[in-house]
């Protein structure tokens, strides 16, 4: 998929809507650039609840 989008004057990009739920991030969520050459690939950070939630809780001894 490609979106041709433009940027404001601070430098900033808008994700449109439909991408931001295929990433599942929501306003104030920490995402990831990751530079390769003169691409920009955008993640969604991982936070520790997430990887609690898809692998389960760890047990208490």
């Amino acid at each position: 998929m490609q979106i041709k989008r433009k940027l404001g004057p601070k430098g900033q990009i808008v994700l449109p809507k439909d991408i931001r739920e295929m990433l599942g991030v929501t306003p104030g969520n920490e995402i990831i650039l990751e530079v390769t050459g003169d691409e920009v690939k955008i993640r969604p950070s991982a936070s520790p609840e997430t990887y609690l939630d898809r692998f389960g809780h760890t047990s208490k001894k």
